[in-house]
């Protein structure tokens, strides 16, 4: 009995921290762009492979919103403003070395890169980037 009286003690307390942060569980919660450098790493690593009808690389002019979703893994959903570069597509692409050829955006991208850092995995899962 004292053992389900703490489960449910537990699971109250639980119910009341998620609804005083506004967390809802599986779901996206708003990070601030400028906290964590991995999320422009992100943005590049997603930007790197954006290669389709292009002569040259584009690459992150500035992250404008980033969202973190919790589920067998972490979803990362980056929004960023991109430019053309010099850097060649038959090249590998370097984001020291690929700078922005403008510092007006060609576009505004979302990208989710899904990943398991307990396995060292990563995956661009989504990228949509109106031209």
């Amino acid at each position: 009995m004292k053992a389900a009286a703490a489960f449910c003690f537990l699971a109250v307390v639980g119910v009341a921290l998620c609804s005083k942060q506004k967390v809802l569980l599986g779901g996206w919660t708003q990070q601030d762009p400028s906290s964590n450098a991995k999320y422009l790493h992100l943005a590049h690593f997603a930007i790197s492979q954006q290669t389709n009808g292009l002569n040259v690389y584009h690459t992150v002019l500035k992250l404008v919103k980033v969202e973190t979703q919790v589920v067998a893994g972490i979803n990362y959903k980056v929004t960023f403003e991109t430019a053309p570069t010099n850097c060649p597509i038959s090249e590998e692409y370097s984001s020291e070395k690929c700078k922005p050829t403008t510092d007006t955006p060609a576009a505004t991208c979302i990208a989710i890169v899904y990943e398991r850092p307990w396995e060292n995995y990563r995956e661009l899962t989504s990228f949509t980037c109106p031209r």
